[in-house]
This record gives structure tokens, C-alpha cells and sequence, in this order.
């Protein structure tokens, strides 16, 4: 009789112990998988304390283009990525971005003229259907002069345009409504203490801030 009491108590401390030394694996399991962030992922966010609320990683290809950027969130975990293609002369041609679930979410393709300037950038869905896209023009010394906007249906939405004076410095910059109509307009100069500012009016001529 007393034997058996003896081996019931022994089992039931036998299985206190191992049950105890069970849970401690776990909990230390579980907290290093919470807690360990790769070693490979580079901060670019801090909150007001200076900790950590986002990680990047990129990858890059033989010739040192980055073909591979992803984003984590405070604990690494994926948030999204892009990855990138480029031409034989290293213009970036095509920007996917693929969402936590690595499925495609939306896509950017990038067209070139003759002098490697962007010629048109085009936003697509993840169905490669047309969102909207932009045109640009350049002055004969090759600064912007101007953009127009569309839509998916190739409506023009809006255009940009930029005015330079003698020196190729960026003097007024005015933006219109599709059908032509002025929205807004900045006028750029130097003030008494050589500082440029920018002064925007609203399409009456009303000056509206300066920056």
C-alpha cells in the first residue's frame, strides 16, 4: 500500500516537473520569435523615444541597381515590397509593388525618349489596366516645360507649366484645368536677404502664401 502511494507521488511530481519545464520552453520560444528582429533589416522610422516602427531591406543586382525594396513594421514583419526592372542603359522601366500577401497591388511603367528624360510614366493596376499616366515636354535645354495628367479613358485631368528666365532658372510654374482654365500659379523670386521664395496665387491673382 505504502509503495503505491509512493509511486502516485512520485508520478504526480515527475509530471508537475515536466509540465513547468514545458511551459518555460514555450514562453521562451514564443518571445523570441516576437521579439528577434533580422539582423539584415535597416531602421528608417522612429517614434518620439527613438525605438523602431519601421525596417527596410533591399536587394540589389550586379551592376548595383536595387531590383528589391521591402518594408517591415515595428516587430519585422512584411509589410509589402517593390521590385524593379531597368533597360540596358539602367533607366528604371517598371515599378511593381506586391502587398504583405505577396500578390501584385498596383504597377508603374516608365517610357524614355531619346536623351534618357521620362518621357511618360504610366499607373496600372494589378490587372495591367491603365489608372491614369503622365506626358512631359522639355525646353531645348532640356528642363521640364511641361506635363499633362490622364485618366485611365485618356481624359486630360490637368497640365503643369513651367516659365525660365535668360539663366534657365524656374521663374513661374502654373497649373491648369484640363479644358485650360488657370487653377493656381507660382511665381518665383529672391528676396531682400537672397533668399528664394515661392509666392502662390490663386487664378484671380490673388496672392494666397509664401514659402
Amino acid at each position: 500500500m505504502q509503495n503505491t502511494t509512493f509511486v502516485k507521488r512520485f508520478a504526480s511530481i515527475l509530471l508537475a516537473v515536466v509540465l513547468v519545464l514545458s511551459c518555460a520552453i514555450l514562453f521562451v520560444g514564443c518571445g523570441e520569435d516576437e521579439d528577434t528582429i533580422p539582423e539584415d533589416l535597416v531602421v528608417y522610422s522612429t517614434d518620439s523615444n527613438g525605438d523602431p516602427v519601421g525596417y527596410y531591406k533591399n536587394e540589389y543586382n550586379d551592376d548595383g541597381l536595387c531590383i528589391k525594396n521591402a518594408d517591415y513594421d515595428s516587430k519585422g514583419k512584411l509589410l509589402g515590397y517593390t521590385t524593379y526592372e531597368y533597360d540596358d542603359k539602367g533607366n528604371k522601366i517598371l515599378s511593381v509593388y506586391h502587398g504583405k500577401d505577396e500578390e501584385v497591388k498596383s504597377q508603374s511603367k516608365i517610357e524614355y525618349d531619346e536623351n534618357n528624360r521620362v518621357k511618360k510614366q504610366i499607373e496600372l493596376n494589378a490587372d495591367d489596366e491603365v489608372q491614369s499616366y503622365v506626358v512631359y515636354e522639355y525646353t531645348d535645354f532640356g528642363y521640364e516645360s511641361r506635363f499633362y495628367r490622364y485618366d485611365g479613358d485618356d481624359t486630360l485631368k490637368s497640365y503643369t507649366e513651367y516659365e525660365y528666365d535668360e539663366n534657365h532658372n524656374c521663374i513661374k510654374e502654373t497649373v491648369y484645368t484640363g479644358s485650360g482654365e488657370v487653377k493656381y500659379y507660382y511665381e518665383y523670386k529672391t528676396d531682400e536677404n537672397g533668399e528664394e521664395k515661392a509666392y502662390k496665387y490663386n487664378a484671380d491673382g490673388k496672392l494666397e502664401s509664401i514659402n
